[in-house]
């Protein structure tokens, strides 16, 4: 271990020689590499040299070392520091790698990439991510030590980004945590595992035609599984009546002993760095950076909370926590053109779409109460890739399972919800979300004219997509042609399970202020127009 020390004796010909050797191997890598930027380690070679040889606490033969203190770089594109210090520190750097610097296969890239270079905490680049990053390490470090009882000295530290959007939230309070790291709760959630029992307690929803939205569902299982499970931790941007995602009796995180006259959006519980709702404000951006900070850290599974529409904002960290494969996990309420009066700014078309590209994040969009508790059961069992649940502001009709498949299909990301009477069905209606209910009633009117229709609940594209063809091909027939999917969203991507003879029911302009349910309908989302599309496509 090397645990830097400022009684360290000085020696200022030595410093200035190894700060100029940082220096000039930063200099050297990137003129060897013509790419790269030499400004950063030149002007910082001073300052890193000192904070890693006088304060910083870390163990170049163990990198993964739990008591380390954690230096996150921000400002990524200056990373050539970063590895020259590593290098010169004793960790698994290889000067050759320093050679090979911005080259294919090579542990040294443009930018900080966690997991890829021993030392590295978490991937920066896109501007103030790392600082975000920085306060959700501190605060898991915070919310650990005063829930396991580990003493703490606080610290403060900050590099540079969006340095106000996120210390607004936090404090800063980056903390040291003692070597006993505590029993079996801690080191469960440290190794990301779920407790024996977690969801013990998720209710299963009767069948109910008035239904409830899928938020509030959400919200139901949320609450159900908190409790037994610790490690639950997160928030939204400032929305909590409106997304559900409040833990109730879990407290607040907020700094003990601070009296504070107006709590406003307090959760019952605790006022102290034990308390698990955290209160983010109006700051998506600066939310998600802290969410894959907290996750980073180890020790919590962190949750942030937002309209869909607003996802847009959250695009920097989202597509970071997906690079770095971290338990994130998303909760994008009003989820379309439904959610009605607000109008078109708020309505979500194309952000859907825009998720689903994301590569190595899951999205789901459940169908009714019931598909909504195994989403979480799939979101909180992810632990190595980030997770984003997209959820109705309106109700939905909770589906009699006795008459249609369970829910736990939604596992496999697409399942036959109901098929044809003879199990023959002349075409086959595909729906997510709460468009499911719309394409159920719509088989009901075709069955009547004596046509099959077998109903598809596809709330996840990326799980159905990592099934085996067999299965595949057993949801979606490759001899039927007639295939109509209808999602109150931009139809971008579903001509892939539709083909050539199929169709897509969806929206491809922005939506329009009025009551949810008049701009669905006048946008088609109606029984007889799914019937009539239906009908289109049989020919």
């Amino acid at each position: 271990m090397h645990a830097a020390s400022s009684a360290m004796p000085l020696d200022p010909a030595l410093d200035n020689e190894c700060i100029n050797t940082l220096r000039f191997l930063s200099v050297d890598a990137v003129q060897k590499a013509d790419s790269g930027h030499p400004g950063l380690p030149m002007g910082a070679a001073a300052m890193a040299y000192v904070l890693w040889t006088r304060f910083l606490k870390h163990n170049p033969a163990n990198p993964e070392w739990f008591d380390r203190d954690r230096f996150v770089l921000s400002p990524g594109h200056g990373s050539m520091l970063l590895y020259s210090l590593l290098h010169l520190t004793g960790y698994d750097l290889p000067l050759e790698q320093i050679k090979r610097f911005r080259e294919w296969g090579s542990m040294t890239p443009g930018h900080p990439e966690r997991g890829m270079t021993p030392g590295v905490e978490t991937t920066t680049g896109p501007l103030g991510q790392g600082f975000g990053n920085g306060v959700g390490l501190a605060m898991a470090e915070a919310h650990l030590a005063a829930c396991y009882n580990l003493q703490m000295a606080g610290e403060g530290r900050g590099l540079r980004g969006y340095a106000l959007h996120q210390i607004a939230i936090a404090d800063d309070p980056i903390g040291e945590m003692i070597d006993d790291l505590g029993a079996g709760p801690f080191q469960q959630a440290m190794h990301g595992k779920l407790p024996d029992g977690w969801d013990r307690d998720i209710p299963a929803f009767p069948p109910d035609t008035k239904g409830m939205a899928t938020r509030v569902a959400a919200g139901k299982v949320m609450n159900a599984v908190a409790p037994r499970l610790p490690a639950l931790i997160g928030g939204s941007a400032d929305l909590n009546p409106s997304t559900h995602t409040a833990l109730s009796g879990l407290g607040d995180f907020e700094p003990a002993g601070v009296t504070v006259l107006d709590k406003q959006g307090a959760v019952d519980g605790v006022w102290s760095y034990a308390g698990r709702n955290l209160h983010f404000g109006v700051r998506e951006h600066g939310m998600g950076a802290i969410l894959n900070g907290l996750a980073a850290h180890g020790g919590a599974v962190p949750f942030g909370a937002t309209f869909l529409i607003f996802s847009d904002y959250m695009r920097p960290p989202i597509r970071l926590a997906a690079m770095m494969k971290l338990h994130v996990i998303y909760v994008f309420t009003h989820d379309s053109i439904a959610l009605g009066q607000d109008g078109s700014t708020h309505q979500p078309v194309e952000q859907l779409a825009g998720l689903r590209a994301v590569p190595g994040l899951t999205v789901i969009r459940p169908g009714d109460a019931n598909e909504a508790a195994v989403a979480w059961r799939v979101a909180l069992e992810a632990g190595d890739h980030p997770v984003a649940l997209i959820l109705t502001r309106q109700n939905v009709s909770t589906l009699d399972r006795t008459q249609c498949a369970a829910a736990d299909g939604l596992r496999q990301g697409a399942y036959v919800l109901a098929d044809a009477p003879n199990g023959k069905p002349d075409v086959i209606l595909i729906a997510s979300g709460s468009e499911v209910e719309l394409v159920m009633a719509a088989r009901q009117i075709l069955q009547e004219r004596n046509i099959g229709a077998r109903v598809v609940s596809m709330p996840s594209w990326d799980l159905f997509d990592a099934q085996p063809r067999s299965y595949r091909d057993q949801v979606l027939l490759p001899s039927i042609h007639a295939r109509l999917a209808v999602e109150a969203g931009a139809s971008q991507g579903w001509h892939r399970y539709v083909g050539d003879g199929g169709d897509v029911l969806g929206v491809d302009r922005f939506g329009a202020s009025a009551p949810g349910d008049v701009v669905m309908r006048e946008y088609g989302f109606t029984a007889e127009n799914v019937c009539k599309r239906a009908l289109a496509v049989l020919g």
